[in-house]
């Protein structure tokens, strides 16, 4: 039985980084970026889920939706040293924050007024329909006139069920 081969926490960063999509190359990198100089030339063998985790907690100013972003990544990094580089037996186990399930934002009717009147013409339409049912911007612009009228008298809309419902 062979050793298994020593991979350094930049090497696997780098090897990351180049197998990342355009889309979510910018915001992996700028996580690896700030968590670089905990774990910069230590082996991913000698790194535990404890240090991660630590690492992670030490940013400052980030909401736990944020630690669960920085999280993933570095779970990706070790899954792909763990499956593809085989430099480590398996990635350490650590468990993610807790998260609020939505963000919803009230407006109130004076600001929801101030809003329309400080829109163009051909925006306030879309943005008045947005307002009536909680349907979000990709929602409203594919919507027909009487696929729009249909959805604005709808009773009993909330925006939490806006993915799964009142669809054109």
């Amino acid at each position: 039985m062979g050793e298994r081969p020593k991979h350094a926490w930049d090497d696997a960063v780098i090897r990351y980084i180049k197998e990342l999509e355009k889309r979510s190359a910018d915001d992996g990198r700028q996580r690896l970026r700030k968590l670089n100089a905990t774990f910069t030339g230590r082996l991913l063998t000698e790194i535990t889920s404890n240090e991660i985790k630590e690492g992670v907690l030490a940013l400052p100013g980030i909401t736990n939706a944020r630690r669960n972003r920085y999280l993933t990544v570095v779970r990706t990094l070790f899954r792909k040293a763990a499956n593809e580089l085989k430099c480590i037996d398996a990635p350490p186990h650590f468990s993610y924050s807790k998260e609020p399930d939505r963000r919803i934002r009230w407006i109130t009717r004076e600001q929801a007024d101030r809003l329309i009147v400080g829109l163009h013409v051909h925006l306030k339409g879309p943005a008045e329909l947005a307002l009536q049912t909680g349907l979000r911007q990709a929602k409203c612009s594919g919507c027909t006139g009487s696929e729009s009228v249909s959805i604005s008298i709808r009773s009993g809309y909330h925006p939490m069920r806006s993915r799964r419902t009142a669809r054109c």
